[in-house]
């Protein structure tokens, strides 16, 4: 893929967005390694997100996705789906700089509905209509910030959104 500046990809976006879905399909596609933060995190900490955040904080939280999302971003031909708010830290964004980082966005009245009851999303969790637009109204203006592609997913089909990504990355390839 000769029309890439950068050997990295990184994902970011609101809940439901497809970021993993996406992640993994760009990645075969390219031929490069996929890595999930949220996952590994949930590996490397031997718990959940939420059963962590409760126990140690969002701001604990933000920093140790902040190191993982920066051990990955040395490696090269990685795609990485992040988590949706790796963007509400400073320093996570600067460390985004490594990657070319994509937008997946959608309308909120899209989301919602792939989001189901949204108990595995500890931020969601309370009134997820009313917590998924807090979240785009602090975070939209972040991804605009760290991205260089904004990608329109509503139709919902993650191997179109793959597709995009790589003809508007690398239009040679």
């Amino acid at each position: 893929m000769t029309g890439l500046r950068k050997a990295r990809i990184a994902l970011v976006g609101l809940p439901g967005t497809g970021k993993t879905t996406v992640g993994h399909l760009l990645a075969e596609a390219l031929g490069w390694a996929f890595f999930d933060c949220d996952a590994a995190f949930e590996c490397q900490e031997r718990a959940s997100i939420i059963t962590w955040v409760q126990a140690h904080g969002w701001a604990a939280f933000r920093e140790c996705e902040g190191e993982i999302l920066g051990r990955v971003l040395k490696r090269e031909h990685v795609v990485v789906s992040t988590g949706g708010g790796v963007v509400e830290n400073d320093k996570n964004r600067s460390v985004l700089a490594a990657a070319t980082v994509v937008w997946l966005d959608a309308p909120l009245e899209v989301l919602r509905p792939r989001l189901g009851d949204a108990a595995s999303r500890p931020l969601l969790a309370d009134d997820p209509s009313a917590r998924l637009a807090e979240l785009a109204a602090r975070r939209n203006p972040l991804y605009a910030e760290v991205a260089e592609l904004r990608v329109d997913v509503a139709d919902g089909d993650p191997a179109d959104a793959a597709n995009v990504i790589m003809r508007e990355l690398a239009p040679d390839a």
